[in-house]
């Protein structure tokens, strides 16, 4: 065998040996070693404090049900605001007090024991028990206009008779005083002229109705169309209208 086969082996041998890892490498690496395992050992607290923070209430479902597992429900909800259509508010439990104001169901989310607390005048209630959200939610914008005057309103119920009321469309302001009533006629009105945007089909006020279905156009009450009650209703006031204004909307 000869010798210089090994020649290139011996060669490599030595080149590797002759090159010892520069100390300020070596320590580099034993740094970085070290900081790799501090950081797999702590844990990073913003990142935790940050996903504590999502668990409390993200705004969706998910998140809600964290935070109700955190805190009462009351507490959690009145982190939320709430508009009744007459005025803007915060999201309670009703057991407590809505001081300066009053609370208003079908506005916030959660169980029916979470209701809208509205500060100010404190309106009738609307029973939303099948009565569509929009048109609620038009009654108080109605209402808030002339907060005076009703004693109590009505949505869904059954008839003996074709009526929105039977699809929770429809809505009965019932007067605190009877016809005459120059203010009822003026709200009347004012509904009538804001059909637009209220959503409003037709008005039926004192024997007299105005109905936007049949493309009639705004006009003093005193110009609107008699109305003839149906025969199942009779004619008493009631019938006639003349204790409260009913509103069908779209």
């Amino acid at each position: 065998m000869k010798i210089t086969s090994f020649l290139p082996i011996f060669l490599l041998a030595s080149s590797v040996l002759a090159c010892p890892m520069d100390d300020e490498i070596h320590g580099d690496i034993i740094e970085r070693d070290a900081e790799i395992v501090a950081r797999s050992a702590e844990p990073d607290f913003d990142l935790l404090e940050v996903r504590d923070e999502e668990d409390e209430f993200d705004g969706s479902e998910e998140g809600e049900l964290n935070a109700r597992s955190l805190e009462g429900e009351g507490e959690l909800m009145a982190r939320a605001t709430c508009n009744n259509g007459a005025g803007s508010g915060v999201c309670a439990n009703k057991s407590k007090s809505c001081s300066g104001g009053k609370y208003y169901a079908g506005f916030c989310p959660g169980s029916s024991a979470i209701q809208c607390c509205v500060k100010g005048t404190k309106l009738p209630s609307i029973p939303i028990g099948g009565c569509k959200k929009y048109v609620y939610t038009n009654g108080y914008k109605i209402m808030k206009q002339f907060p005076t005057l009703i004693s109590n309103v009505g949505c869904k119920g059954s008839r003996a008779y074709k009526s929105d009321h039977a699809v929770g469309k429809a809505l009965d302001f019932i007067l605190k005083k009877i016809a005459p009533n120059p203010n009822a006629t003026k709200m009347a009105e004012y509904i009538m002229r804001n059909y637009s945007s209220l959503k409003v089909k037709y008005i039926i006020w004192n024997g007299k109705i105005w109905n936007r279905e049949r493309k009639e156009t705004p006009k003093p009450w005193s110009q609107w169309r008699k109305y003839t009650p149906p025969k199942a209703l009779g004619t008493n006031c009631n019938a006639r209208h003349c204790n409260h204004i009913h509103v069908s909307f779209f």
